[in-house]
């Protein structure tokens, strides 16, 4: 049996009021690998609907990326790696999203949103 280490973190998205609340896992505990980190934040607090909206992933280590947003809704959609820019594979450093041909446009409802990244050794089958 292989291990991989996967390390997660989180940012907050909000759309038109800001919250402090964030979901975590039920039955699990994020605890951090040694030597390793991860990292999300936005570039703004708050956005607007029909801004764009821009986020940095900071990897202390080369690794697999995968961002999920978590919508107000509590629905939870894959939004790195996409259509557009399909590799997860990042070199250690800071990131830049979008990173490629496309925007993420702040759509309603309005509410507080959750990005998540997860940063991993192995590729994810998403």
């Amino acid at each position: 049996m292989r291990s991989a280490a996967v390390l997660v973190g989180l940012g907050i998205l909000a759309v038109g009021a800001m919250a402090q609340s964030q979901p975590s896992p039920l039955g699990l505990e994020l605890q951090p690998v040694p030597g390793r980190s991860v990292a999300i934040w936005m570039e703004k607090a708050q956005y607007y609907v029909g801004e764009s909206a821009r986020f940095f992933v900071y990897l202390s280590q080369p690794a697999y990326v995968y961002i999920f947003d978590i919508e107000p809704t509590g629905h939870i959609r894959l939004i790195f790696p996409n259509y557009y820019s399909q590799n997860p594979w990042k070199p250690a450093g800071t990131h830049v999203f979008p990173d490629g041909n496309y925007v993420f446009r702040v759509q309603p409802p309005s509410g507080t949103e959750t990005l998540q990244v997860v940063a991993c050794l192995q590729p994810l089958p998403v």
